[in-house]
């Protein structure tokens, strides 16, 4: 039967080359006679042992010559390089006087495509360093890195973003995370946050919750709110069809019977305030109280001309408040001709019901 079994191969000859590198076995397949190309060779194992020595082979001393009848008697064999190594080889020493020289390297050792190798003192962008002082190549979308594989990122290259908890880059930020420009790196939102623009503005949740401000809460059912303490749904004051909260004033939206006004939801208009109905785009009628103009007590509607009564020291003319022909400030004579007036004036004071009474002619005053 053709064919080798656990045969070695060897060689003696003397290279003085490093054995760091790629081995290439090459095998031809040519059968000393024909044979049925159904069973084709097949190579099951091999391994390859290399055998070296702790000093270089070669002596530093001058190479001896060939006799006359080998070489020319002027050529002879190169001499040992015996000059200043790079600052980058270690004690082992160097055949030339350059980082690709050395023996071994002091720090670290960087491989070409082309099989050759050099020394440097760091590993360049988009390598790393490994156990055996040796520069690997990082994955493609990697700049720095503690490994090979495609998780082991430690930054990125431009225009790539290192992903937060999986050191891997990607050119965008998935959804749950958003993208922290300082450091390049896309951070994760909150838990409930489907989207974001920082781990505390969310702008989209996920399934389940809904937006409330910048912030992702379990969605509760209408007259319902969620307490954040207790962590569920509870119910609205009776005055809101929606609430953010405990209490009518929490109300966004009020029940029917009920008219927003201001932030409270009421029963009927407070005296300041007229009933306003509006008509949005899908045909309902929204009913509100708006307060009156300043210069009325109360109302029918908007603006200056609408008052249908009127505040202390004015008179209703054609729903407008005018002030009083007849307005005085009480004993003048005895306040120094007004001066307490002033003061009340001065101060901000005539909104009060009873100064304003006192003080009827300096509060109607403009100025």
């Amino acid at each position: 039967m053709e064919g080798f079994k656990n045969w070695e191969f060897m060689t003696t000859h003397c290279w003085g080359e490093k054995a760091a590198g790629d081995w290439i076995l090459e095998i031809y397949d040519s059968p000393s006679q024909l044979r049925s190309q159904k069973v084709p060779g097949k190579l099951k194992e091999w391994s390859l042992v290399l055998y070296g020595t702790s000093v270089h082979p070669y002596s530093t001393q001058q190479k001896v010559r060939f006799t006359d009848a080998l070489l020319p008697v002027e050529e002879e064999f190169t001499e040992e390089y015996n000059g200043p190594c790079d600052a980058e080889c270690n004690e082992n020493g160097c055949e030339g006087p350059g980082p690709h020289h050395c023996i071994n390297c002091l720090h670290y050792f960087l491989k070409f495509k082309n099989n050759t190798r050099t020394c440097v003192s760091e590993c360049p962008s988009g390598f790393f360093r490994d156990d055996r002082k040796r520069c690997k190549k990082c994955s493609s979308l990697c700049e720095t890195c503690v490994g090979s594989r495609s998780d082991q990122c430690i930054t990125c290259r431009t225009g790539y973003h290192l992903i937060e908890g999986s050191n891997t880059c990607a050119a965008n930020c998935a959804d749950g995370f958003y993208l922290d420009s300082d450091s390049n790196i896309c951070r994760r939102c909150q838990e409930s946050c489907k989207r974001c623009t920082a781990s505390n503005i969310c702008t989209e949740c996920k399934p389940g919750m809904s937006l409330q401000g910048y912030k992702c809460q379990m969605t509760c059912n209408p007259g319902t709110y969620f307490n954040g303490h207790r962590r569920t749904c509870e119910l609205c004051h009776r005055a809101c069809a929606t609430c953010a909260g405990t209490g009518i004033e929490a109300c966004t939206k009020c029940a029917d019977g009920y008219l927003l006004e201001d932030w409270r939801c009421v029963l009927t208009c407070s005296p300041g305030y007229y009933l306003s109905e509006q008509t949005s785009d899908n045909g309902q009628v929204q009913r509100s109280c708006k307060k009156c103009d300043n210069s009325c007590f109360e109302c029918l509607g908007p603006g200056e001309l609408n008052c249908s009564s009127c505040n202390s020291g004015y008179n209703l003319e054609a729903g407008t408040c005018m002030v009083s022909t007849v307005c005085k400030d009480a004993n003048e004579e005895s306040w120094a001709e007004g001066g307490f007036c002033v003061l009340v004036k001065k101060n901000n004071l005539c909104q009060r019901r009873v100064l304003q009474q006192l003080c009827c002619r300096t509060c109607s005053q403009k100025g």
